[in-house]
């Protein structure tokens, strides 16, 4: 298993031999995506192998921030397009000067799906699923709930000072984001009155 650098856990469901073996087989993805996050990932001459096998096999490829490492240790973006990070920009370009690399949210050169990460991944995905006559893209929503978050407490004061319980260290008012978003609230409402906020992460 994998861990994001969110810290979420990421099981496969197949060994890249087993992926390997699906290719001579009728049911081939139409795409291949290789996630990375904000570093760089060791090299993986398998790993590579299987992604030229997969161009060669006229299966689209995607990389999606570190994951261009990937692609471009392949061999895969010599010549080729490609969004990358701007903090992995220079170290990049320096290493796979044959790719054409920018500073974009995202490219697509033919078959080839790159982005620099973050949220440029979902407009990327949202380019490449397509768009219905109507303006709606070809998308199914689904909702996970969750059973954790940040607890939020609100009392109010007879004042108007809006302050945290538990100010973070080394973060002023000015800059705490929920003293700021307390202050517009008030401002938005007319609301006259303070509140005290205790979050609890």
């Amino acid at each position: 298993p994998a861990r994001s650098s969110c810290g979420m856990r990421v099981a496969p469901d197949r060994s890249l031999i087993e992926e390997r073996d699906r290719l001579h087989r009728s049911r081939t993805p139409r795409l291949v995506v290789i996630c990375g996050g904000s570093g760089i990932p060791a090299p993986d001459r398998s790993l590579e192998a299987w992604l030229r096998h997969c161009q060669r096999s006229r299966i689209a490829l995607a990389g999606l921030a570190g994951g261009l490492y990937s692609l471009a240790r392949a061999g895969l973006l010599d010549g080729r397009r490609c969004a990358v990070h701007w903090e992995q920009f220079p170290d990049f370009s320096e290493r796979f000067f044959a790719a054409e690399a920018r500073q974009t949210a995202f490219e697509i050169d033919a078959d080839l799906h790159t982005c620099a990460g973050g949220n440029a991944a979902f407009d990327l995905f949202l380019h490449i699923v397509g768009r219905r006559d109507d303006g709606y893209h070809l998308l199914q929503t689904a909702f996970q709930l969750l059973d954790w978050g940040d607890t939020v407490r609100l009392r109010l004061r007879d004042d108007d000072a809006i302050r945290r319980e538990k100010p973070l260290p080394g973060i002023a008012d000015e800059a705490d984001l929920a003293v700021r978003a307390a202050r517009a609230l008030r401002t938005a409402t007319g609301c006259v009155r303070g509140v005290d906020i205790a979050i609890d992460k």
